[in-house]
C-alpha cells in the first residue's frame, strides 16, 4: 500500500519534523504567474546589482589571485585539496579581461564579459550569413538566433568558458570561405582558435569541426595541414 500513494501523503501523516519539511505541502509552495502553463521553461533570471551563479565566480571576485593560482598544478582550496585541469585554461582570454575590469563591481564586470561574449558570436555570425549570400533582414534575424540560442543562454551564466568557443566558430570558418585557400587563410582561422582558450577541450574541438568539414570539402590539404599544426601549436 505504502509505494501506491505519493511520499507527500505519508510525510503530512508523519510526526517527524523533518520529514514534513523535506516534503512541504503544495498550498506551501510559491504560486507560479497566471498563464504560465510551463514554468520550468524560463532560466533563472539574473537581477541587477547580483553576481550571476558561475562556476568560476572567484574569477569575478578575485582575478588576480585566481591566475595565480592557475599557474599551479595542484590546489587546496578544496578540503583535500586537488589537481587542476582547466584552471589553466582560464588564462587567455577570460583572466586578462576580468583583470582590467576588477575596478567594476563583481556583477557589473560578468555583464560585461557576457556582453563581448554574446557579441563576438553575432557579429561573426553575422559576417558568416553576408559570406555565403544571405541578404536583407534575414542576415540579422539569422545572426541573433545563433548569439541568443538555448544553448548559448543556458552556459552563458553559469559555465562561460563552453559558451565562448561557441561563439567564436563563425570566425574560425570565414577565412576558409575565401576563393582560393592560402596560409594566410589558415593563420586568420587560427587566431581565434587561439582566443577560445583551454578551458573545454570537448568545445574547442567542436568549435572547429565544421570549419574541418569545409576544408575537407574543399580539398584545402595544404591550408588545412597549416591550420591544424597552428591549432596544435596554441
Amino acid at each position: 500500500m505504502r509505494f501506491l500513494l505519493p511520499m507527500r501523503f505519508w510525510a503530512a501523516l508523519s510526526t517527524d519534523p523533518a520529514t514534513r519539511c523535506a516534503y512541504p505541502p503544495r498550498a506551501a509552495r510559491p504560486p507560479l504567474p497566471a498563464g504560465d502553463p510551463c514554468p520550468s521553461a524560463h532560466p533563472p533570471r539574473a537581477a541587477v546589482g547580483v553576481d550571476g551563479r558561475h562556476t568560476k565566480h572567484d574569477l569575478a571576485a578575485d582575478p588576480l589571485h585566481f591566475l595565480r593560482g592557475a599557474l599551479s598544478a595542484y590546489t587546496d582550496t578544496f578540503t583535500l585539496g586537488q589537481l587542476q585541469n582547466q584552471a589553466y585554461g582560464y588564462l587567455f582570454p577570460q583572466g586578462p579581461f576580468f583583470v582590467l575590469t576588477q575596478p567594476l563591481p563583481d556583477w557589473l564586470a560578468q555583464r560585461l564579459w557576457w556582453l563581448v561574449v554574446l557579441s563576438v558570436g553575432f557579429i561573426g555570425f553575422h559576417k558568416l550569413a553576408c559570406k555565403v549570400g544571405l541578404r536583407g533582414g534575414w542576415v540579422w534575424v539569422a545572426a541573433m538566433l545563433y548569439a541568443l540560442s538555448p544553448r548559448a543562454l543556458s552556459t552563458l551564466t553559469a559555465i562561460s568558458s563552453e559558451t565562448w568557443p561557441v561563439m567564436l566558430a563563425p570566425w574560425v570558418i570565414l577565412p576558409f570561405l575565401n576563393a582560393k585557400l592560402t596560409w594566410r587563410d589558415a593563420a586568420a582561422a587560427t587566431i581565434p582558435v587561439a582566443l577560445m582558450g583551454a578551458v573545454n577541450a570537448t568545445a574547442t574541438i567542436a568549435a572547429c569541426t565544421p570549419a574541418a568539414v569545409i576544408v575537407l570539402y574543399r580539398r584545402a590539404l595544404q591550408p588545412g595541414a597549416a591550420w591544424l599544426l597552428g591549432c596544435l601549436a596554441v
